[in-house]
């Protein structure tokens, strides 16, 4: 993804391309490291499932910013 951004914003002219694609990226890693639905990979989810488990990462990685960590203000600031 964050690729994908360096392209669109070096090749297309269009700096915003990195934002976008930055955030897609984020999405991602907090899916694939802090979800259930990253550690297993095997079976099929439906959309139900997938949007559970982004949920459950996002509230586990508020609480961690909550706890003094800045996972959760960083998490917060990058969606201003």
């Amino acid at each position: 993804m964050r690729q994908i951004g360096d392209t669109f914003a070096e090749v297309g002219g269009m700096a915003e391309g990195r934002e976008v694609f930055e955030g897609f990226a984020g999405l991602y890693q907090l899916v694939s490291e802090e979800t259930e639905l990253g550690r297993e990979r095997k079976r099929a989810r439906s959309v139900e499932e997938v949007a559970g488990g982004v949920g459950q990462g996002v509230r586990k990685r508020r609480k961690q910013g909550e706890d003094g960590d800045d996972l959760g203000l960083t998490w917060r600031g990058s969606w201003s």
